[in-house]
């Protein structure tokens, strides 16, 4: 199974209650302790919010040498 992810330039959190993360896909995740993991959702976690990855900028990819 291909790994899925999601990256934004400017991501933020949303509430799993309210956006439930999406399934096989590679995500940053908090904890009810304030921790960040990242993965994937999983039947019995804790979760209590999930982001996409951080992406970078064209300007930054220039930077890098990888655009």
């Amino acid at each position: 199974m291909e790994e899925k992810y999601i990256a934004e330039h400017q991501p933020e959190y949303r509430l799993q209650q309210e956006e439930p993360a999406p399934l096989n896909t590679k995500l940053i995740f908090l904890t009810p302790y304030g921790s960040a993991v990242v993965g994937h959702w999983y039947s019995g976690c804790e979760f209590i919010a999930w982001c996409p990855l951080p992406k970078l900028t064209l300007e930054q990819k220039i930077k890098l040498g990888l655009a």
